[in-house]
């Protein structure tokens, strides 16, 4: 099956879609939480999905996003 890839400038743009949101809302940080069940929004930020546990995304209203998983998937 082919399944459509998305470039990583994709995600820069949503991450910067959603920084002009939270200047709106005078908003400093987002922390998104992911699990075995509801990958969505780590994966929409970032594209990283989680193999067999949670993770974690972090939006700064400036700096780096960062992206936060276990051992599991240390190597993805």
């Amino acid at each position: 099956m082919n399944y459509p890839k998305i470039k990583g400038a994709e995600y820069a743009q949503r991450v910067q879609a959603l920084r002009a949101k939270m200047a709106e809302a005078g908003v400093d940080l987002v922390v998104g939480f992911s699990n075995l069940l509801e990958i969505g929004i780590v994966r929409y930020y970032s594209g990283f999905a989680p193999v067999n546990e949670s993770s974690a995304i972090v939006i700064p209203a400036e700096g780096e996003t960062i992206v936060c998983s276990g051992q599991a998937s240390y190597s993805f």
